[in-house]
């Protein structure tokens, strides 16, 4: 008889207690953007309970892919304001789950949890850059770059360099730089070997920004220049040879190809060097060989024949070193040979007369 008793009180109080937590209030939980949250943006969750006109605290508890329900306060990432919670940016991750209750002094001293909010993250659209010319270019020409995101309309573009002495830079509209809408054309004396460029997008409606595109490096052909120029070279002139083609030539050497050395650089003794520049202060027939400039990371220039031989003295020869050491000089002496026969002709004829 006493057990038949207990068992009713049991069965009672079980009734009564499920009863009384159906009766309970419960919670809404909604969330702003209400639509799909892109990559760094913050969030902020209502909860909200009726009757509205009882005042109660918020408890709220985040559920995450490692970890079970846990409670969630105010701190760095989260901050509370009455029934709000808003989660900061680099907080907001995909697969996290949130709900709140409410709770006061009073009965009811709580409500129902509210529904479970699910948050899904998505990457901001990648800006793509492409250069124009692909190929390296030469000293003095203009490069464009574009800028191009898919997926979304309504972008406006911003510029980013950076050099091998400084940081990712804002790059805007100048005497040096041309901006049209999603292109940007680098004036030629601004084009830089090594330099980096990249770009992203902004626009008034979400998402509000792009990720930034990969970097384009800027690539300027160097190429030998030979001093004197000339097609022929004689035993004992001297010669300099110089990499040029970009603002900083560090790094390239002058190397060459001959019969007797097979390959080697300008400092293993048949040359001096100075910078990028390599001078060989008398020539000999040795010196006949093919020329060109190398970096440090194996890139190379245009290749350039030097054939040294020994001086002949004949007037093709005479003329040929008069025009390539000065065309004005040689000018001026065939002026001076006319002027002289003009006036030698008179007199020739006052004497026969």
């Amino acid at each position: 008889m006493e057990f038949r008793s207990l068992s009713v009180i049991l069965l009672l109080t079980t009734i009564i207690c499920c009863g009384q937590s159906e009766d309970l209030p419960r919670a809404t939980l909604t969330v702003e953007p209400a639509s799909a949250v892109f990559s760094g943006e913050s969030v902020t969750l209502k909860c909200e309970i009726e009757p509205i006109n009882i005042s109660w605290t918020y408890q709220w508890d985040k559920q995450d892919k490692w970890h079970g329900w846990t409670a969630v306060s105010h701190s760095v990432y989260y901050t509370e304001n009455m029934s709000a919670l808003t989660i900061r940016e680099d907080a907001v991750l995909d697969g996290d789950q949130y709900r709140c209750r409410g709770e006061q002094s009073d009965r009811p001293i709580s409500s129902q949890y509210s529904n479970t909010v699910f948050l899904t993250v998505f990457a901001l659209p990648r800006a793509t850059l492409t250069v124009e010319p692909e190929r390296p270019v030469s000293t003095g020409e203009s490069v464009t770059l574009k800028c191009e995101i898919k997926g979304y309309d309504g972008w406006t573009y911003q510029w980013y360099k950076q050099d091998k002495r400084s940081e990712l830079t804002a790059v805007s509209q100048s005497v040096y730089y041309t901006v049209n809408r999603d292109t940007l054309t680098i004036r030629g004396d601004a084009v830089i070997h090594g330099d980096q460029y990249q770009c992203r997008g902004e626009r008034r409606d979400r998402p509000t920004s792009s990720q930034y595109s990969d970097s384009v490096t800027l690539t300027v052909n160097v190429f030998l220049m030979v001093s004197p120029s000339r097609a022929q070279h004689f035993i004992t002139d001297s010669l300099s040879l110089s990499c040029e083609g970009q603002s900083d030539s560090t790094g390239w050497r002058v190397r060459r190809y001959t019969h007797s050395e097979k390959v080697s650089d300008c400092s293993s003794g048949w040359g001096s060097v100075t910078g990028s520049t390599c001078n060989i202060s008398s020539l000999n027939t040795s010196h006949t060989g093919l020329y060109w400039c190398e970096s440090e990371s194996g890139e190379s220039s245009n290749p350039v024949n030097i054939t040294v031989t020994r001086a002949s003295f004949s007037v093709f020869s005479l003329l040929s070193s008069l025009m390539a050491a000065s065309p004005y000089l040689l000018v001026s002496i065939i002026l001076g040979v006319k002027c002289y026969r003009a006036q030698a002709k008179p007199d020739q004829l006052n004497l026969m007369s």
